[in-house]
Order: structure tokens, then sequence, then C-alpha cells
């Protein structure tokens, strides 16, 4: 497939849930996935227009967890939907709103409804996997640890329906907020994590560990594929691998030169993110 001709397909964002069809695809937009009391969390759902099952992909946006929205992976999806997959491009609660552990609950929720409504949109619940970068890749990274800590299932819906994901996609996330930030000072600590957990490593440590997914690589985590470009090389990563290669978890890293952080859902390497996330969840979960 020419992914570079099909960049630039124009987004036709719809207020109200309705189904649009381009060509061969069906695009659910803003359903509910999730609801907080009269808080609503809506996703877009898009896969081929035909009757098979197909794998499921929850695609999280980036945006140092408290900007971005759906639409800024609706082409990423559209192009892996069109290869046999169903995608859902999700938003969930930024550090505007609320402190984590919220983003994680809303990510989870959105795993379960899509487990839990496999036969309404012809998804195989046992092939579930997630994507994301930058804050959306941490996220990403927190489903392929976290299906065994309960204390962050959060209570979005479908609370009997497993979190648990068959493989994750990661690109240019932090992955070890707490070795990162501890005994760093409010001056020296991002604003993006002060926000995000509410305070600095030292006031809530045991935040900081919670929101670090190589704390809980254990012997459930799925495959994992992790990709950088020349601007970024975030160094947690390497010590990421190393513990999923201490049990034995398979695990791959791209690394592109050139371009700049976020680069997965813009040129110049957009065509290369998509091609070398669909290979790999193809070997996956095909």
């Amino acid at each position: 497939m020419n992914y570079k001709a099909l960049l630039f397909i124009p987004i036709i964002v719809i207020a109200l849930e309705r189904c649009v069809c381009q060509g061969e695809l069906k695009i659910l937009e803003d359903i509910v996935y999730a609801s907080y009391g009269e808080r609503e969390l809506r996703l877009d759902l898009f896969r081929p227009d035909n009757g098979k099952v197909y794998p499921g992909i929850v695609l999280i946006h980036g945006g140092g967890w408290h900007e971005g929205n759906k639409v800024h992976y609706y082409q990423f999806a559209e192009l892996i939907a069109r290869e046999g997959y169903v995608c859902l491009t999700i938003e969930y609660r930024l550090s505007g709103e609320t402190t984590f552990p919220a983003a994680i609950f809303d990510c989870k929720a959105a795993v379960r409804w899509l487990r839990a409504n496999a036969s309404q949109y012809g998804t195989d619940p046992d092939k579930i996997a997630s994507l994301g970068g930058s804050a959306g890749g941490h996220l990403s990274a927190m489903l392929a640890t976290t299906s065994q800590v309960t204390e962050l299932e959060g209570n979005g819906g479908n609370q009997t329906i497993s979190s648990k994901v068959a493989a994750a996609v990661i690109f240019e996330a932090p992955l070890d907020q707490y070795g990162k930030h501890k005994g760093k000072t409010r001056e020296d600590t991002p604003a993006n994590s002060l926000n995000f957990f509410g305070g600095t490593c030292d006031e809530l440590p045991d935040q900081y560990k919670l929101g670090s997914p190589i704390r809980f690589i254990d012997q459930f985590t799925p495959p994992v594929l992790l990709i950088s470009n020349g601007e970024n090389e975030y160094m947690e990563r390497l010590m990421f691998q190393k513990r999923l290669n201490n049990f034995g978890i398979e695990n791959e890293y791209i690394h592109f030169e050139g371009g700049k952080h976020g680069d997965w859902i813009r040129p110049p390497l957009f065509d290369k993110y998509v091609n070398a996330s669909i290979q790999f969840l193809d070997r996956h979960l095909k």
C-alpha cells in the first residue's frame, strides 16, 4: 500500500455518533466507552466494512498528558484498519481535569469496552493491542505491564472484563517516572509530570512508582515494540528492554534517524512508523 498517498486524506469530524463510510472502511465516531457520573469519554472506531472478525488496536494520543485529542491518530488508525484491524482512537481525561491514575483508568476502560463489545464490532477479544507515542506511549506501556495491578483498573465500566493487551507499540515514551524524577525539586521537575501526578516525585513517591511501567514488567507482559527517532532517545528504554529480556518477553527496538518528537503522526517519518507498527502487529496478532 502507498501510505504516503493516503497521508493527507481529509478528516471529517462529526459531533454526534455517526457512521462514515470511506471506500471499504467503516468509521463510527464519538461512541461513549466510559462514564464517570455525567462525564462521558468517547472514541472513534475504524474497521473494514465487512462481516469478518479482526484483531483490535487501542490508539492513545500524546500531548504531555495535558493536551491532544483522539483525532490525532485518525489517519494512523485508518491505515492500520485497512490492513485488517479494528482500531479505536480514544479520548482520556487530561491533567487539566484530574491527575494520575485517571488516564490509565480510561485506557483500561477502553480495552475492556472493546473486549466486552467484541461480537458487535467484529473484534477478536483475545487479540487486542495498544499503541501510542510520548504520553500515549507511556499509557500504552502501562497497559502492557499492569494487567495484574487491580488498583489501576478504575471504575469506567465493564469491571468484570479483563484489560490485558496481547501486544504493545510504544513510541518515545517515558518509562520510569520514579527513577527519572526522584530527588528533583519542583523547579527541576518538568511541568508535564508535576501536573500529571499532582506534585514532585519526593512529595508523591507512591504515585510516581505506580506510574512507572518499568516497575511492573513480569511474566504476563506481552510482546513490545519500541520506536524512537534521531531527536529523542529515552535512556530508560535500555533498562526497560533489559527487564523485558530478564523475563523472556519478546521485544523489538527500531531507531529512525531524523525528524522530531511526534513525527509518528506527520512527515517525514509517519509512513515508517505506520509500516513498522503494522509489521509488528501482524506478527503477533495474525
